[in-house]
């Protein structure tokens, strides 16, 4: 996520090419840096919990953690995965050392969490428990964090636990 496609080689001020490929044929793709947000490291994806089944009733959800010692405004912010976006709603907001969560059951969150703020609206998609790309990006259209995964085997084979978590270790 770190960089942006931008062109083809030699063809970087054509808007539409068709390209006829044989053996001898070689496309250069050109990559720049990704300009990041200035809350990159400071907001972060800590969390996330993926297709769950029936009997957990808080649903998919993801955390997030500030890890500064400032409150950050998260108004106008989203979260996106695989086509589907959550917009975080005017004053929204993260404390400093703090956690919050989105859920697709944030009712039922709120009774499962005892340290962190649940975000009352459903995060409104779910998560797969094989393969997910997460973008967080702030109000200025930036990205802050981002998550991917793709595990080849069900969350049920790695941990006997009825909870299937991914969790940032570092």
């Amino acid at each position: 996520y770190g960089y942006e496609f931008v062109g083809w080689g030699k063809f970087d001020s054509v808007p539409v090419a068709k390209f006829l490929l044989n053996e001898n044929a070689v496309l250069k793709p050109l990559f720049q840096k990704r300009v990041l947000s200035r809350y990159y490291s400071l907001v972060v994806i800590n969390e996330l919990s993926a297709h769950q089944d029936s009997t957990v009733c808080q649903g998919d959800w993801i955390e997030f953690y500030n890890t500064s010692k400032d409150t950050v405004n998260l108004s106008g912010w989203k979260v996106v995965s695989n086509g589907n976006e959550f917009v975080f709603p005017d004053s929204s907001i993260i404390q400093p050392k703090g956690y919050l969560v989105l859920s697709a059951n944030p009712q039922e969150m709120v009774l499962a969490c005892n340290d962190a703020y649940v975000l009352n609206i459903s995060l409104g998609f779910g998560l797969s428990a094989k393969k997910e790309k997460l973008l967080l990006i702030d109000a200025a259209n930036y990205i802050v964090d981002s998550l991917s995964y793709d595990i080849e085997i069900d969350f049920a084979t790695l941990l006997e636990s009825g909870y299937k978590n991914i969790e940032r270790v570092n």
